[in-house]
């Protein structure tokens, strides 16, 4: 497992331990199965963004704290300017207006798109700066595929949106969809 996929690790472990809640209690919160929580923690798997997002809701902290540290932690770049709530938006309304086809893994990818258009950032130029394959890009752009929690935070920190912000957003619309 790479550095960075231990930092989630170790952060994830000290949030949930922190909380007072057991491996258990966060694996049934967060729908997933307790070996998920045991096997992240010690840093043998690495989640997809949002199985991630959901264990650390579940433990009930602030995502944008959460977040902005685990970037902070894989020394990544990002703006420290806050994006303006309206941004989100309009996106808000198209995501929960329709249901997502099955193979669509909804919620991050298309939130990704929608930040990185108002960014006005190519996905060549992402899948450059972070060493990234362009066709798994628009993949996960697509909601064809998930990415690891932590090219889930390179691929936000490379369209400069503060990754704190980004996730709370996604965790508000998976939240909705369930």
């Amino acid at each position: 497992m790479s550095k960075k996929a231990y930092i989630f690790s170790q952060l994830f472990r000290d949030v949930r331990m922190n909380s007072g809640l057991s491996q258990w209690i966060v694996s049934v919160k967060a729908g997933t199965h307790l070996s998920n929580v045991n096997q992240i923690e010690a840093g043998h798997q690495e989640p997809r963004v949002h199985v991630a997002v959901r264990l650390v809701a579940a433990c009930d902290v602030d995502l944008n704290s959460f977040f902005s540290k685990l970037t902070e932690e894989m020394k990544l770049c990002t703006s420290s300017e806050r994006i303006s709530p309206y941004l989100f938006e309009s996106l808000k309304e198209d995501m929960f207006s329709r249901t997502p086809e099955p193979h669509e893994v909804s919620g991050y990818g298309e939130l990704l798109r929608y930040c990185r258009l108002q960014r006005g950032v190519s996905q060549k130029r992402i899948a450059k700066n972070i060493h990234y394959d362009l066709r798994s890009l628009q993949r996960v752009e697509k909601g064809e595929q998930e990415p690891l929690v932590t090219t889930a935070v390179k691929l936000v920190a490379a369209i400069d949106v503060p990754p704190g912000q980004f996730f709370e957003q996604l965790w508000f619309f998976l939240s909705r969809i369930g």
